[in-house]
């Protein structure tokens, strides 16, 4: 009787587990394409670095599951996140930041850390102005966490450089020269608030190769300094990032940071560049160009294993250089990030 009793308690018990799991597959299955888009976003974002949004970032950075997908307004967007039983079940909200469930403490992350960028902005403004003393430099832009404004206290300062066509190393040169003059490049353990110059690119190369989810947050994220129109050019040759993201361009809000390109110390600067430029135009330009691009590459394949390196880890051409090893971030959060994906049971 006891062996009999048993054997119905536990396939009573089967019969229910199997209930749950049938429900928990169609409330998945029955998942709309924003109600996906929205936790998938603050999922790339807690990968990316613990990093909860607000309602109207969330939206400005959403995810696109497919070209036909159309996207709500703000307002049902809204809507959406507080009556949607799917984002309720999979995301939590503190004083207007969303994130994934049980990771509370990064609300008070980000706002330390959003303390930390503002210091940051005011060093890397006043280290801008100088560098537009250097020749063949045609934009500034910045990128990484103090783009994000999720910057550590202990971080570096990454900048994407857009230079001339043909003169891409002469700018690197030169760009590394005074930052080390005046003591912000950064080097070897020197990172703290020194300037990484890890990504230049040539007025004509302007298309990023690279086309991924966690590249179209990096680039559509870029904050430009100096040099407006180019940065205009960079978004219209990068147009695959709104397959991507449904927000794209965003260059209202990433303009706000720009130079004052009429203050004096500005103009100055600017001054000095043109005239070294008028100096290295035409053949002794492009001689010293040669010369600049086989001694520095020289150099950086004897400090680097560069033939183990990935495309996406070094890359030396004509218009672009890439300088990330030897941990390629981007590679370390696509992985993460799709195994967070799949833990959702998003895919």
């Amino acid at each position: 009787m006891t062996l009999l009793a048993s054997t119905i308690q536990t396939l009573g018990t089967t019969k229910t587990i199997r209930k749950r799991e049938f429900r928990a597959h169609n409330a998945r299955a029955s998942l709309s394409d924003i109600e996906k888009s929205a936790i998938k976003t603050l999922a790339y974002y807690q990968v990316l670095g613990q990093y909860p949004l607000t309602a109207l970032e969330l939206y400005r950075y959403l995810h696109k599951e497919s070209d036909e997908q159309i996207l709500l307004s703000f307002y049902n967007f809204l809507k959406l996140l507080e009556q949607s039983p799917a984002i309720n079940k999979t995301v939590d909200r503190k004083n207007g930041f969303y994130f994934l469930k049980n990771n509370e403490r990064f609300y008070h992350q980000r706002i330390f850390r959003q303390k930390v960028a503002i210091a940051k902005w005011k060093r890397t403004r006043r280290i801008a102005l100088l560098l537009a003393a250097c020749p063949f430099l045609r934009g500034l832009l910045v990128s990484g966490s103090l783009a994000f404004g999720n910057t550590k206290r202990q971080s570096d300062i990454d900048l994407l450089i857009i230079t001339e066509k043909g003169r891409i190393w002469t700018c690197r040169t030169f760009l590394s020269f005074l930052l080390q003059i005046i003591g912000q490049r950064r080097h070897d353990q020197v990172i703290e608030n020194k300037i990484c110059l890890n990504h230049y690119i040539a007025q004509n190369s302007l298309a990023v190769s690279l086309q991924n989810i966690s590249n179209a947050h990096l680039y559509s994220h870029l904050i430009p300094l100096i040099n407006y129109q180019n940065f205009w050019l960079f978004q219209e040759q990068n147009s695959w990032i709104a397959r991507l993201l449904f927000s794209y361009p965003q260059s209202k809000q990433n303009c706000l940071r720009r130079i004052n390109e009429e203050s004096l110390i500005f103009k100055l600067a600017s001054l000095l560049g043109r005239g070294l430029e008028l100096f290295l135009c035409g053949f002794p330009g492009r001689l010293l160009e040669r010369k600049l691009a086989a001694w520095q590459t020289k150099r950086i394949h004897q400090k680097t294993n560069w033939r183990a390196l990935k495309e996406e880890q070094l890359h030396l051409g004509e218009g672009s250089l890439l300088f990330h090893y030897p941990i390629c971030r981007n590679a370390q959060v696509m992985n993460e990030y799709r195994k967070k994906v799949q833990a959702l049971k998003l895919t």
